[in-house]
């Protein structure tokens, strides 16, 4: 599928979103005034062509409210706020169509890079859509050497630019996490594997804060406080989905989450500086002071 085809499905359905609910003729009305339409017009049945195919992308359901006349609107418009690949996908997509149309500002707009995600990416999910193993040569930063590994790749997860590979090694009894920019060269096998129906990648990662998976740490509720600058930043993104507010007032604010406290999650913690403190539990407080306590003894 092409760029140019993407982009209008994202047309569409944004047009439809703003609207709420809107008649064909003014859908055709707007696609001429649009840049995409390049004064070609918007006939119904590519319009249908067209409402079918975000629905199969997307999962986004255009249907006609026919009392009252006949208006188009967005059925399922939940799915827009929801998370997966689906929602993540659209909103990719509605990006990439500003930035496309904006090629004149390109010195302007600074965009973060995601190591390795275009020479990896790819074969890891024809193996997954496969079912088949993949041949790894994968060197971690604390080794001098790289190792090769046979693996079962489950489920893929991008957190703070990397992409990383759940999946079980040939020789482990246990998931494994490995980053795709420790790569060094991936293969597919003519192996197959049998994914578990149990296996659910979401219920996998819901009490985990990034992509450490400690089995002997336990999930447990922590209670935060934050100046209120700050909690205005936790407000608008989230430490993680379990997140909600407990009080404000004109200083503090407190949080609560339910997640595993693990090393990832303290250094996160830890980048709020003197505008952050743990409450509970005593053990988190216990190894935020450690930490500081070392960051300290750095600068004396």
């Amino acid at each position: 599928m092409g760029i140019n085809l993407m982009n209008k499905y994202v047309w569409l359905v944004e047009t439809i979103q703003r609207a709420g609910e809107i008649s064909l003729k003014e859908i055709q009305s707007k696609w001429l005034d649009s840049d995409l339409s390049e004064g070609v017009e918007l006939s119904q049945r590519t319009f249908h062509k067209w409402r079918i195919a975000t629905e199969e992308l997307f999962g986004i359901c255009i249907d006609c409210q026919r009392t009252g006349g006949y208006n188009y609107y967005i059925a399922n418009a939940e799915v827009l706020n929801e998370g997966g690949i689906r929602s993540w996908l659209l909103r990719t997509a509605s990006l990439n169509q500003q930035l496309s149309r904006s090629m004149s500002l390109n010195e302007r707009i600074l965009l973060e890079d995601i190591p390795s995600s275009e020479t990896y990416l790819s074969d890891i999910i024809r193996a997954m859509k496969a079912s088949r193993c993949i041949q790894v040569k994968y060197r971690r930063y604390t080794s001098a050497s790289s190792r090769i590994s046979i693996l079962e790749p489950y489920a893929l997860k991008l957190f703070k630019q990397r992409w990383y590979l759940l999946a079980k090694a040939s020789d482990m009894p246990y998931l494994l996490l490995y980053s795709l920019d420790r790569m060094e060269e991936v293969g597919l096998t003519e192996t197959k594997f049998q994914l578990s129906p149990d296996f659910d990648a979401e219920t996998f990662f819901e009490d985990c804060y990034g992509t450490i998976i400690d089995a002997s740490v336990e999930a447990e509720r922590i209670s935060i406080r934050v100046t209120s600058s700050q909690a205005c930043y936790l407000k608008s993104l989230p430490l993680h989905h379990s997140q909600r507010l407990l009080s404000e007032d004109e200083e503090y604010s407190v949080f609560e989450l339910y997640l595993k406290p693990t090393y990832d999650f303290l250094q996160a913690l830890l980048s709020y500086g003197s505008e952050l403190e743990v409450i509970a539990p005593v053990s988190l407080r216990k190894q935020m002071q450690e930490e500081v306590a070392a960051m300290m003894s750095h600068y004396r």
